[in-house]
């Protein structure tokens, strides 16, 4: 079983996701459930609760025993007021501004965007948290100053040293060559996961309810300009598919002999070699991706400390996964 915590954004202000999943179960109210990464909870979810939040559940245990446990809950409105107030934490934990203010604010605007009045932290899926030394130390992450930050660091899983990678890159950039601690503390900071509604009368083939399965879009960035890889990322895409409607576009970091260095290329995947020689054949395309495009990304790697490195021209998207062997690519612009 994942070791997860759940935010849960519920119709009426509870510290008990038993007594929401029965009132869903039985009086149609319905409620929204966001998964949190594995082993970690993020900040920005620790930054919208204090301890006054906390409240005395009752808490059933797989040998049949019972348990008593804090869980916290509030409404998304103080919730706000919270997260308005932490960007010092989210300062202090990173030891820098920019990105530190980049998280804090599209963490702010993805809560003002959920849909019902109350906010839940269900943190008893992560073991570490589940007893009561992992309840005082939840505890101390929801002080809301200066001495929270290394519990925050603990229970987020951010290991000071490196920054993080910037919003843009870690929901732009796919592959398996990211660095992984960079990647890591860029996931502490990331509020901005898909909720899944829980419905009335959903149920699994078992009888026990069920989630359903179309994701609630997260919340836009609160920042988005041309210099964010995802805004030159929907342009390419809009470009490609003026040509071929089937084309599709991703970013992804080469393999590098030197650690922290990062070689950014992205891969344009067309069904066939006819409809690749097609694509390459269309002179005002090259101009664009080898001209202003190029530029564009040549500035925004430099702004990232990454190196840009053309685009890869693949006739099979299945070669996505083999990202760093151009045997059967077509390179552009030619290295």
């Amino acid at each position: 079983m994942a070791n997860r915590a759940l935010l849960l954004n519920t119709p009426f202000l509870t510290s008990d996701p038993w007594l929401v999943e029965a009132r869903r179960a039985h009086s149609g109210q319905d409620y929204l459930q966001v998964e949190g990464p594995e082993d970690r909870l993020p900040i920005p979810w620790l930054c919208c609760f204090r301890e006054e939040d906390l409240k005395a559940v009752d808490v059933p245990l797989g040998d049949g025993t019972r348990a008593t446990r804090r869980l916290a809950s509030t409404t998304v409105a103080q919730a706000i007021l919270n997260l308005e107030r932490a960007l010092p934490q989210f300062v202090r934990v990173t030891g820098e501004g920019r990105l530190a203010r980049r998280y804090w604010e599209d963490a702010v605007a993805w809560l003002r965007a959920l849909p019902l009045p109350c906010l839940m932290l269900n943190h008893l899926g992560l073991a570490q948290l589940a007893d009561d030394a992992g309840e005082a130390q939840l505890v101390r992450t929801l002080a809301g100053n200066a001495g929270a930050v290394p519990d925050l660091r603990a229970v987020a899983g951010y290991r000071p040293g490196l920054p993080p990678y910037a919003p843009d890159v870690v929901r732009s950039v796919t592959g398996p060559y990211h660095d992984k601690r960079r990647l890591d503390n860029a996931i502490a900071l990331d509020a901005c996961g898909a909720g899944q509604w829980r419905r009335a009368g959903d149920a699994d083939d078992a009888g026990a309810p069920a989630v359903e399965s179309a994701p609630v879009p997260p919340a836009a960035p609160a920042r988005r300009g041309p210099h964010d890889l995802a805004t030159v990322h929907e342009h390419v895409v809009t470009m490609l598919r003026g040509r071929d409607r089937d084309a599709d576009a991703t970013f992804g970091f080469m393999p590098s002999a030197r650690v922290g260095q990062h070689h950014l290329k992205m891969l344009v995947s067309l069904g066939s070699d006819r409809r690749r020689d097609k694509v390459l054949a269309d002179e005002r395309l090259r101009e664009a991706l080898d001209g202003f495009i190029t530029d564009k990304l040549r500035a925004i790697c430099a702004d990232h400390g990454f190196e840009w490195r053309g685009f890869v021209i693949a006739s099979k998207p299945g070669l996505v996964r083999q990202f760093g062997d151009t045997t059967q690519w077509v390179t552009l612009p030619a290295q």
